[in-house]
């Protein structure tokens, strides 16, 4: 409360309002208190301190500036020593949407220095601080630099013709859906394709060389080298086109020479040349038109070459000559060396003969009826090289075919061969096993012979041995029987001592052992046995001898019975 003019302070609530009459001239004010402003983490608020305050221990004085984000302050409650700073007749600073592969350009206000801001990001910008600008491109940059974009160079044209240019603003983020549409707002964005290259230069005298592929975002003081390049057949330097990529690999020239022969021809020969760029990339924009360098220096070439030959091996061998004078002759077969400058690095790799025109009609016509009449001759010289080369294959068939059958025929003999060869093996095999079998039973046969011999052979000494017994048994039978038959004789003699005549003969008949062995023979033990007496047995011995009748007599005297009488001795 104002003690002095008797004045008393309101202070509203957030929320709050009061209504208020200048009793003087019946005018009705209303005041309201603070109104909280929720912010999120992509807005921020700008703010003035117009009285100075004291906050957490901070000072702040008159005419400082705050910039009040949703990440430190997600609601804000105004002071009455704040004012908000407005952009467009906007409260809120929201951040901008940088795609992928975009940047935008942020100066310092301090410094005025301008940096890029390389998305993918959503940026808020600090405006105490930073300041996003845009980039104007001129004409001949927007045209270099995108060509055949004619968006961008009306963009670029409105952006120049303006006086001023409302910043785009972009919604926020807390919309259900958005359109992004950020081409031109941000720094440059130059795409560098497969075999091209750009030279990006500085105003500090910087050079470098970007090959494809690749994508580039220039710095705010960051242009394109441009190369001014001759256009038309033949090539113009009246007729240029610029650009900012050069053709690294495969490119092709196409350009058209006037040359003269030795005999003062002129032939007109078109030609399509393969260059390419080699070596250290920053001498590769050192020549602005290098197409019509090479151009004129290709010309050069041909016009010398040509200047030495006679029309008529010019018009015959044009591809070999315009090889020779422009890549050089190949050595040993190898691959020619190409026609390389060292101004730039540049290299022909290739060249391509498209047409060749003789100036003079009449020469033309005189070649022309010459490589007629050559043609019709090499015509009729193929045809009857196809003739020969159709008898020489026919003939080739023939003796094929007939190399063929006999290959056939010696193949069937010899599969003949193998079936008869593999049935003799079968017969062998069939006969060894035969052999095999014999063997086995004349192994059996003599197994079994042998056995049988073994046991023949047992059978004999078993025999033998058992005849030995015998022969052994009867020689001590017979030796008794003799001995039996020695004491018999002995007393037959005793008592046919008296015997009449021829009774001696007798007794020296007894006496021979050949005698008496006949007697021991027919004197067995089983007769013996059977009661046949000893006078029976001499008298059967001596039957038909001289001795059978002094035998019979002395068996009458003896009884008849053989039996000896000891009395009748006496």
């Amino acid at each position: 409360m104002d003690e002095r003019s008797n004045k008393r302070d309101l202070v509203l609530a957030p929320g709050e309002y009061a209504y208020m009459q200048d009793v003087t001239k019946g005018v009705v004010k209303t005041y309201t208190g603070p109104t909280a402003i929720e912010l999120s983490e992509l807005q921020g608020l700008h703010i003035k301190v117009i009285a100075p305050y004291s906050e957490a221990g901070v000072e702040h004085r008159e005419g400082d500036e705050l910039f009040v984000t949703g990440k430190e302050t997600a609601i804000y409650y105004p002071r009455e020593e704040h004012s908000l700073i407005r952009v467009d007749s906007r409260d809120r600073h929201v951040a901008v949407a940088i795609p992928a592969g975009e940047g935008r350009y942020v100066v310092d206000r301090a410094t005025g220095v301008i940096r890029v801001v390389r998305g993918p990001a959503m940026f808020l910008p600090n405006p105490i601080h930073e300041v996003l600008v845009r980039r104007v491109l001129g004409d001949r940059q927007s045209t270099t630099w995108y060509p055949a974009n004619a968006d961008a160079l009306a963009y670029n044209r409105g952006l120049r013709s303006a006086t001023e240019t409302p910043a785009k603003q972009l919604p926020e983020t807390r919309r259900a859906s958005i359109v992004l549409d950020t081409r031109f707002d941000g720094a440059p964005k130059i795409n560098v394709w497969v075999g091209y290259a750009v030279m990006v230069v500085d105003p500090r005298g910087q050079r470098r060389v970007v090959t494809g592929p690749a994508t580039i975002l220039l710095e705010y003081d960051e242009t394109l080298e441009v190369l001014q390049l001759s256009t038309g057949t033949p090539k113009r330097a009246d007729k240029r086109i610029e650009t900012v990529y050069l053709r690294t690999l495969n490119n092709r020239v196409s350009d058209r020479c006037t040359v003269e022969t030795a005999d003062h021809v002129a032939i007109t020969i078109g030609y399509a040349l393969r260059v390419g760029f080699e070596g250290d990339p920053q001498r590769w924009f050192e020549v602005e038109d290098y197409v019509q360098l090479l151009c004129d220096h290709v010309r050069s070439l041909l016009r010398a070459a040509i200047k030495r030959r006679s029309v008529d091996d010019v018009y015959a061998n044009v591809v070999e000559l315009v090889r020779d004078a422009l890549l050089g002759v190949a050595a040993d077969a190898g691959p020619r060396p190409g026609l390389n400058f060292v101004e730039n690095g540049m290299r022909v790799a290739d060249v391509e003969v498209l047409e060749v025109t003789i100036g003079d009609e009449e020469i033309a016509e005189l070649l022309g009826g010459a490589q007629r009449e050559a043609v019709e001759e090499g015509i009729a010289l193929v045809r009857e090289r196809r003739g020969l080369e159709l008898v020489r294959q026919r003939e080739q068939i023939t003796r094929s075919t007939i190399e063929e059958e006999a290959a056939t025929r010696r193949r069937r003999a010899e599969l003949d061969l193998d079936a008869a060869a593999e049935r003799l093996r079968a017969a062998l095999t069939e006969l060894e096993g035969e052999v095999r079998r014999a063997v086995a039973q004349l192994d059996v046969s003599r197994a079994r012979n042998a056995t049988v011999d073994f046991e023949a052979e047992a059978d004999l000494v078993r025999r033998r041995a058992e005849n030995a017994l015998a022969l052994e048994q009867e020689g001590a039978e017979q030796q008794l029987a003799l001995t039996v038959l020695e004491a018999e004789v002995d007393a037959t003699v005793k008592r046919f001592a008296a015997a009449q005549g021829g009774f001696s003969e007798a007794l020296l008949a007894l006496s021979n052992r050949e005698t008496l062995a006949k007697i021991a023979e027919a004197m067995s033990v089983q007769q013996f046995v059977g009661g046949k007496t000893l006078v029976d047995v001499i008298g059967k011995v001596f039957s038909g001898t001289p001795l059978a009748g002094t035998l019979e007599r002395v068996t009458q005297a003896t009884n008849g019975n053989g039996a000896y009488h000891a009395a009748d001795e006496d």
